[in-house]
């Protein structure tokens, strides 16, 4: 049904931080989201965002491009379907992606993860912060750019030349992408 390609792209954070986050802007758009307070990947956050950034020296930013069939874009999905398609193929490239990242970071000493799209550390089960629980698995925990304000549709366009494209509607586009990263020190 699709392909993959890897992008990546780098910069040094003094540079990212200037022109792709901005907490001010996002924060507001993370509290409209589901996952808001229920996942220990997402907002509100016991730190500031901007002093985490700054923790890091630079960034190389992974995102898989997963491109479909042609004959597929346009065709209309019920709800059922467009959910069935983000659990298979998705997730899936997202979690694929946090296992190469985190492969990385183990590589690299003081480097952590981006996580691309939203945590699925806990898999099938509730997040445990929406059960008002720690973090099962704190270790592995990471955050995405978006949910410390990074622009990842600016991202996606400036630095990997590969605009983002929207499911519309009940159809799909051309391509989809899960962006994450990985800080260095």
């Amino acid at each position: 049904m699709y392909h993959t390609t890897l992008l990546i792209g780098e910069m040094e954070m003094a540079r990212f931080l200037t022109d792709y986050v901005d907490v001010d802007r996002f924060l507001p758009l993370c509290r409209q989201c589901s996952n808001y307070n229920k996942s220990w990947g997402c907002p509100p956050f016991d730190f500031s965002p901007m002093e985490f950034w700054m923790r890091f020296r630079r960034l190389r930013i992974f995102a898989v491009k997963m491109e479909v069939d042609p004959n597929i874009p346009g065709k209309v999905y019920s709800a059922k379907e467009k959910v069935h398609i983000y659990r298979q193929y998705l997730q899936l490239e997202s979690d694929r992606l946090y296992r190469k990242l985190y492969r990385l970071e183990q590589e690299t000493p003081g480097s952590m993860l981006l996580y691309p799209g939203n945590c699925h550390l806990c898999g099938s089960e509730a997040c445990a912060r929406s059960l008002g629980q720690p973090c099962r698995y704190p270790k592995k925990l990471r955050y995405s750019m978006e949910a410390l304000g990074g622009d990842v549709s600016r991202i996606a366009e400036e630095i990997l030349d590969c605009p983002l494209q929207w499911i519309d509607g009940e159809k799909l586009p051309e391509y989809l992408i899960q962006l994450g990263g990985l800080l260095y020190p």
